[in-house]
């Protein structure tokens, strides 16, 4: 398979990483009407990780410390920033918070610059600026402000985008499925230990709630992570950041067919911004022009 044929799977991949998230929206909702944020994060990830570790016991054998570090370094960075998050949207509005978490679009081409000294592409910078303008356009329905809660909401968008290239640096020269494991494990643990401190453990479980988690578990975090783990070593780490951004756009999509919110004009814009920077992103005008023999004509020598 030739490397442009693998870079197309791997954008597929996480573009269908993006719709599986874009429903962990609606899968999370319901099973927050029955259990606190901490302990479905419990579930989630141990949850995810005896996935792992029931369907490729025999490779996460052979896995080397070296793996388990970083994996375990992937899964603290995830928990710490999956906390902030939570802490962000208990201080401000769910509109602000998933405009600004989106800002991790903004923040990898520059991480990329500093620690894998990749230079800043304008193209995809481009991309990144239209992808944030669609976001807000589709999630923003009222004046910024910036407070504690936006804060953290940044600080969270920060340390996905960190999140995005280590997993980049990593899942190049290492098993992607057993940093994975490692990675799920560890979040789920720290998880757990939270949830137990401070939710207590759970008195009962209804089906729809058992069915949220369930979504939880393995689309969303097995399927999905994995397919971003192993996807990013044939793609860059701002395409991937763009693609993954989508998940805003499935989520609301999914919520206007499930939960009939409404359609606004504002709404379709944004649809339309990311839309076009996902094209910008992945289309080199250059190569675009030769391909079809479009230029500017150059005067005849007399």
């Amino acid at each position: 398979m030739s490397a442009k044929q693998q870079s197309i799977l791997a954008n597929l991949g996480l573009l269908l990483a993006a719709a599986i998230w874009g429903g962990g929206f609606l899968a999370g909702k319901f099973a927050l009407a029955e259990y606190e944020p901490f302990t479905i994060l419990a579930f989630r990830f141990l949850g995810s990780a005896l996935c792992l570790g029931l369907i490729f016991c025999r490779s996460l054998r052979h896995t080397t410390k070296n793996v388990a570090k970083k994996g375990m370094l992937l899964g603290i960075l995830q928990f710490v920033g999956l906390s902030v998050q939570l802490a962000g949207l208990d201080r401000t509005t769910p509109g602000k918070q998933s405009f600004l978490i989106a800002s991790y679009v903004m923040f990898v081409p520059f991480l990329s610059c500093f620690l894998l000294r990749k230079r800043i592409n304008g193209r995809e910078l481009l991309a990144a600026l239209l992808t944030l303008a669609g976001i807000g356009c589709i999630s923003l329905n009222e004046s910024l402000t910036i407070g504690l809660g936006e804060g953290l909401s940044v600080g969270f968008a920060f340390l996905f985008a960190l999140q995005i290239v280590l997993v980049s640096i990593f899942a190049r020269n290492e098993d992607p499925i057993r940093l994975s494991f490692f990675q799920f494990l560890s979040a789920g643990l720290l998880a757990a230990v939270t949830a137990l401190l401070t939710d207590g453990i759970p008195q009962s479980c209804s089906l729809l709630t058992l069915g949220s988690l369930l979504y939880l578990i393995v689309p969303n975090t097995v399927l999905a992570f994995t397919i971003q783990n192993v996807a990013q070593r044939y793609t860059s780490e701002t395409a991937t950041a763009i693609l993954l951004s989508l998940e805003s756009m499935f989520g609301f999509l999914f919520s206007v067919w499930f939960l009939k919110e409404p359609v606004t004009a504002k709404v379709v814009l944004g649809c339309i911004l990311i839309f076009a920077a996902v094209l910008l992103s992945k289309i080199d005008a250059a190569q675009f022009l030769k391909k079809h023999n479009v230029g500017i004509p150059t005067p005849k020598q007399p």
